[in-house]
């Protein structure tokens, strides 16, 4: 066999191995990965005793998701999002979830009600050991569950190349453990509607979580300053 066969696949595991640890470091905001951070390369692939080509490719990797910006002659900083940003994400998101919940006419089966359950409990745990990876991991299935039960692989496939070509918002989530838990019982409260089978009312559920949550975004990042007397709720619902 010719081992150079080999050095595509090594390299492209390093460089996923890479970009893992810099996403870990950038969603956990450890110091010198905080929005608008420039990073230095040089001493990155240093640090994690790599070479830069799987690291250059990494970080080209990080920048397809929205996570890192490279600027010609300037460099490669941690991208930092405006309110405009984050509340153009947000109603993009909340806006597939709520077509989804239209497309499935608000009927969900005993087997998504239960696979909600098991993210929301997973949730909690996560809460309770102080696990923030646990948290998001679940919290973000849950998610997917909104959509994915409209049984429309489409919609669904363009939720999942949202999320992962925008994972930059992930750094603007709630960080705090109290707004987890404002968020985690609002999904409660959701999951409960849900069982009703009344598509406005689960439509009206949905909408007033993603109203609490783009509030708790912008305000945890200072965001919310300016925004207020633009009108309520995400920008592109019709209420």
């Amino acid at each position: 066999m010719d081992n150079n066969k080999l050095m595509p696949l090594l390299n492209e595991t390093l460089a996923k191995q890479c970009a893992d640890i810099i996403y870990k470091n950038i969603v956990n905001m450890s110091p010198g990965y905080e929005p608008g951070a420039r990073l230095n390369v040089l001493k990155l692939a240093e640090e994690l005793g790599v070479s830069e080509t799987p690291l250059k490719s990494a970080i080209k990797q990080l920048e397809s998701q929205g996570v890192l910006t490279v600027s010609p002659r300037k460099g490669t900083y941690v991208s930092e999002l405006s309110a405009r940003d984050v509340e153009e994400l947000l109603a993009v998101r909340s806006g597939i979830e709520e077509l989804a919940v239209k497309i499935s006419d608000g009927r969900y089966s005993e087997k998504v009600l239960q696979e909600m359950e098991k993210c929301l409990r997973r949730c909690e745990f996560a809460l309770s050991q102080d696990d923030p990876e646990m948290y998001r991991e679940n919290d973000a299935k849950f998610h997917r569950l909104i959509v994915a039960a409209s049984g429309n692989i489409r919609l669904e496939g363009l939720y999942t190349y949202l999320t992962a070509s925008e994972q930059i918002i992930n750094v603007y989530s709630p960080r705090s453990k109290s707004a987890k838990e404002e968020s985690t019982k609002e999904h409660w409260d959701f999951r409960e509607t849900c069982k009703t089978g009344e598509l406005e009312i689960i439509l009206s559920e949905l909408r007033k979580h993603w109203e609490l949550s783009r509030r708790r975004v912008l305000k945890g990042y200072g965001l919310l300053d300016g925004m207020e007397g633009k009108g309520e709720g995400v920008r592109g619902h019709n209420r």
